[in-house]
């Protein structure tokens, strides 16, 4: 659209001011003079940073103690989320911000003394409308935005520039139509927008912290006996859980919830007076056991990636156990011989599911990523005819505990991804019509 700028010499409080308008929009209007009052009620006052640049070569311009200011009753009004894309769309009428701060010209030019001019500028934002999407992730909590990308367009933008003195120099009309339309106008406008960015997510978030996920589909099962079909509500976690019985069953089913594990060997030493005496420790028919025994142990996240839905959270093993039936332990000329058995404290692995809907219909349900988040703490319970070799009880315990690092839990997550993997080539997410029902934590109802 063609910029129609607008310049004219106005008189406020005895002091000449220039004013620049870009308009962007013939039909346009501005609010009423009663939300205009209203508008700038006690605003927020930000500090923006300072700028400085040249008019021209011989021409110099600092803008400085520059204010943003943004109303109290900023309102983004109604929104539009879209949950069959997890996305949330924002088309917003903001109202007018101000920006308000000092300038200074200096001028140096050979054929006439070097000269300088200062004053106050007020910019005015008016009719600022905010548009772009922001991606959004469910959980039984809230939901939350994990991205957005925001375009705000004021429907004009007009200059005051307030010379200190009481007369207007050709610089001062060239500063006011450059913060209207020129580079350094973008610069203040750059600022301003990121502070925007900053006020409407804070003010997004605080709506979407009152919505609560209720359900993420409806089931199609039939009444027991009647032959009848009916349409159930699934909560989010209940669907998560559901998933891993079917897993638990897998495990069973595979005789999979106890599996062997490699042989450990390791050599140590021992400083005996002036004499390094050197040991050795083996232990074999090695196994862990308790893979059967995972549950969810978090609130479960939806987020919406591409054309998949991604259902996240953290499942715990209810018990581990990791064991040798034999092991042997030498030093000097003692050798001991028995077996050993443990349990970890902590047995925790993320796992994320993707679930894309397909246009017939159906829907294709996989493993997205399981892997280890807190598996520690390993703790051997009982170390049979240790007898004079205890002292060497806490570096065989400490030992067991880098080899679970770093070759065991591979294992663990080998197990665990195949049995995922196995259960939800058979689990039907077409079941799950795409769905969403959401109450709000003010209202009983749904909507």
């Amino acid at each position: 659209m063609e910029l129609n700028i607008y310049l004219a010499v106005l008189l406020v409080c005895r002091c000449f001011v220039v004013e620049a308008v870009e308009e962007r929009s013939s039909n346009s209007s501005e609010r009423s003079s009663t939300n205009a009052s209203n508008e700038f009620s006690e605003p927020s006052i930000i500090p923006l940073e300072n700028i400085a640049f040249a008019l021209d070569e011989k021409t110099f311009v600092q803008l400085t103690n520059m204010q943003l200011l943004i109303p109290a009753d900023l309102d983004l009004g109604k929104i539009d989320p879209d949950f069959s894309k997890m996305i949330l769309h924002v088309n917003s009428l903001l109202g007018s911000l101000e920006v308000k701060g000092d300038y200074a010209i200096f001028v140096h030019n050979v054929i006439v003394p070097p000269y300088s001019s200062q004053g106050r500028v007020h910019m005015k934002l008016s009719n600022i409308t905010a548009v772009g999407e922001m991606a959004l992730a469910l959980t039984p909590a809230a939901l939350i935005v994990i991205s957005f990308n925001f375009r705000y367009h004021p429907e004009s933008l007009s200059v005051q520039i307030v010379p200190a003195r009481h007369h207007v120099v050709t610089q001062e009309l060239r500063l006011s139509k450059e913060l209207t339309a020129g580079a350094v106008g973008g610069l203040v406008n750059s600022q301003v927008e990121d502070h925007l960015n900053y006020y409407v997510d804070a003010h997004i978030n605080f709506i979407l912290s009152r919505i609560t996920l209720f359900t993420i589909g409806r089931k199609n099962s039939e009444l027991l006996g009647a032959g009848e079909p009916f349409t159930q509500n699934v909560n989010i976690g209940d669907l998560f859980d559901e998933m891993l019985v079917d897993v638990r069953k897998e495990i069973l089913t595979r005789s999979r919830d106890e599996i062997a594990i490699p042989d450990f060997q390791r050599n140590f030493t021992e400083k005996l007076e002036t004499k390094t005496i050197n040991g050795t420790f083996e232990a074999v028919d090695g196994w862990i056991a308790g893979l059967s025994t995972l549950k969810r142990a978090s609130n479960v996240s939806l987020s919406k990636h591409g054309d998949k839905f991604v259902l996240s959270a953290l499942i715990e093993l209810d018990s581990f156990d990791m064991a040798y039936d034999k092991y042997e332990a030498k030093f000097l000329t003692s050798e001991v011989k028995g077996e050993l058995d443990g349990t970890f404290l902590h047995r925790k692995l993320t796992l994320k599911v993707s679930m894309e809907p397909k246009s017939d219909g159906t829907c294709v349900t996989a493993l997205k990523e399981l892997r280890a988040f807190k598996f520690n703490g390993y703790r051997i319970n009982n170390i049979t005819e240790i007898g004079s070799f205890e002292w060497l009880k806490i570096r065989i315990n400490n030992w067991l505990v880098g080899f679970f690092q770093v070759t065991i839990v591979k294992d663990v997550e080998k197990e665990l991804s195949v049995a995922v993997s196995n259960s939800l080539s058979h689990f039907d997410c077409g079941e799950y019509l795409p769905h969403l029902k959401i109450v709000t934590s003010s209202s009983s109802g749904t909507k």
